[in-house]
């Protein structure tokens, strides 16, 4: 039911098993409380999933092999949650606990995601690795859907070593893997739009007017290119108050601290180069919560 996505059956089913859980074996267990934290996380409840995930993983194997795909979803929790130094290093725990036979398509989920920390992480060499890797398995499999991610992937580690043209040649190849209009199409036409952004380059209004019209009827990305709009014009004080008051209460409150700093980068600039007092003192600020944030994304070792 979960790998169909059914998450209403895979409620019920788990919500029948609640009341004889504690005095199944240790197998079934493990297999329930694996089973509720995906579909926790499928209901947008990261920290209750993460907390069933961790249950899963404590539980003492006897008699039974654990998966590592376990290893994965629970990284995938912890990284929705902002802890990408925790998530790679159970990532890397998976590849020490489990032959490469036994990861077989899962390794290339795990590069993929190991490559995507390293990257938040500023790690952008072992990122490249690791996501060379992953998009080699993908085309080994054909898995469109891994192309096509791990594409954007390279192509936000290209915007972030400030290699713009190679990195909407890549957001250019990862559109042409998904639906238009689709989430990830969004999030490729996101990335690519803030590195026109950057570049100063004439068809960034297009690029965020087009990604406006297409997330219309979709909350999530409508605000994120509202955001990018703004990010054009941070002279503008009406522009600064929409960052500091709608974008980064949104992402701080969605954990998406890898969006969060290209606004808290453009808001420490703007209020800077005001040249004043309190724009000085708010600089500082700003400064101070980033860092703050970037303590949350190097913790959680208690998870390696």
């Amino acid at each position: 039911m979960l790998k169909e996505r059914k998450f209403v059956l895979a409620r019920e089913a788990l919500d029948s098993l609640k009341p004889s859980i504690e005095t199944s074996s240790k197998e079934v267990q493990y297999h329930f409380r694996h089973s509720l934290g995906i579909l926790l996380i499928n209901e947008g409840k990261s920290e209750e999933g993460l907390y069933s995930l961790v249950l899963a993983d404590d539980l003492e194997a006897q008699g039974f092999d654990k998966e590592p795909i376990l290893s994965y979803n629970l990284a995938i929790s912890l990284s929705r949650l902002g802890k990408y130094a925790a998530s790679a290093g159970v990532l890397e725990r998976a590849y020490r606990e489990f032959s490469q036979d036994k990861m077989d398509v899962t390794s290339m989920m795990v590069d993929s995601n190991l490559g995507l920390n390293y990257l938040r992480l500023g790690h952008f060499e072992l990122a490249k690795m690791f996501f060379e890797k992953s998009l080699a398995r993908a085309n080994y499999l054909n898995h469109t859907r891994y192309i096509g991610n791990t594409l954007h992937n390279l192509g936000c580690l290209y915007l972030k070593t400030r290699k713009h043209d190679k990195a909407i040649e890549y957001f250019n190849k990862a559109s042409g893997c998904f639906k238009r209009g689709s989430d990830s199409y969004l999030e490729v036409l996101y990335f690519k739009s803030l590195c026109y952004i950057e570049l100063k380059n004439t068809m960034r209004e297009a690029s965020v007017s087009r990604g406006r019209s297409l997330s219309k009827d979709n909350d999530h990305y409508s605000l994120l290119f509202e955001s990018l709009s703004h990010l054009m014009y941070t002279k503008k004080d009406e522009s600064l108050d929409y960052i500091e008051n709608q974008t980064i209460p949104y992402l701080l409150g969605k954990h998406q601290y890898f969006k969060l700093f290209d606004y808290y980068l453009a808001l420490e600039n703007a209020y800077a180069k005001k040249g004043t007092k309190d724009g000085k003192i708010q600089s500082l600020e700003i400064k101070a919560k980033a860092f703050d944030i970037h303590k949350i994304m190097t913790s959680g070792r208690e998870f390696l």
